[in-house]
């Protein structure tokens, strides 16, 4: 069923002064949960840049940001700059699994294994 198909049976169900909440919705259209799908193709794309060979910048840059942020290769003098975002993606990934970066990077390199774990973003499913 496409997106449209489901907002249109939505729409027809609920009229725009109906008090709906998300979770009604969602029942009603059985969508998987927005951040279920989000957290899904982080841990997708973490898989495939954490298996590039080592001589793929993005592989590199990647390698580099999981050293710095287990506290490696870190300048005495740098800091990060102000404005920065409060959360960066290593460490969203490592809240999606429930474990460091250390641990998935090398679990990532066994596609297998890597794909067995996807299913286990099961903070969101209880919300």
């Amino acid at each position: 069923m496409s997106i449209t198909q489901v907002l249109q049976e939505v729409q027809d169900n609920v009229k725009w002064y109906d008090f709906v909440t998300n979770d009604s919705v969602r029942s009603q259209t059985k969508l998987t949960d927005l951040p279920l799908i989000i957290a899904g193709r982080r841990h997708l794309l973490l898989g495939h840049v954490c298996r590039l060979p080592p001589d793929v910048p993005a592989h590199n840059i990647l390698q580099h940001c999981v050293n710095l942020s287990q506290g490696r290769c870190r300048a005495s003098d740098w800091k990060r700059p102000p404005g920065r975002q409060r959360k960066i993606w290593i460490q969203q990934v490592e809240e999606d699994h429930g474990c460091t970066i250390d641990s998935l990077w090398s679990t990532a390199q066994d596609r297998l294994l890597w794909r067995s774990l996807r299913p286990s973003l099961v903070k969101y499913s209880s919300e």
